[in-house]
């Protein structure tokens, strides 16, 4: 248990950091998606989220507005991933 703790914080770091750079997409051009996409890459695929991971890398050679709505839903379903474990970590922490 003494592992969840940590990785359930960096989790909701990832998913703040996750909605405010889809905020920013909102207004981004070309050269802002692609420095918004990179930074989300790397972030992703630090935390195991290979499938976001990959949607950025495409986005951040070619950004296609059209594209944008994947990412959005991979943000959603690794979102909820990551609540489920977070809700396994705090019940791992109410019984220490």
């Amino acid at each position: 248990g003494g592992d969840a703790l940590p990785c359930a914080l960096a989790l909701e770091i990832f998913l703040r950091q996750c909605r405010a750079t889809l905020a920013q997409l909102k207004d981004a051009g070309g050269e802002g998606v692609a420095r918004l996409m990179h930074g989300l890459r790397g972030s992703a695929a630090t935390l195991g989220a290979t499938r976001l991971s990959t949607l950025c890398a495409r986005l951040e050679v070619s950004p296609d507005r059209e594209q944008m709505d994947a990412v959005v839903t991979e943000v959603e379903r690794f979102a909820s991933a990551a609540r489920a474990f977070n809700g396994f970590a705090g019940s791992e922490r109410s019984r220490t």
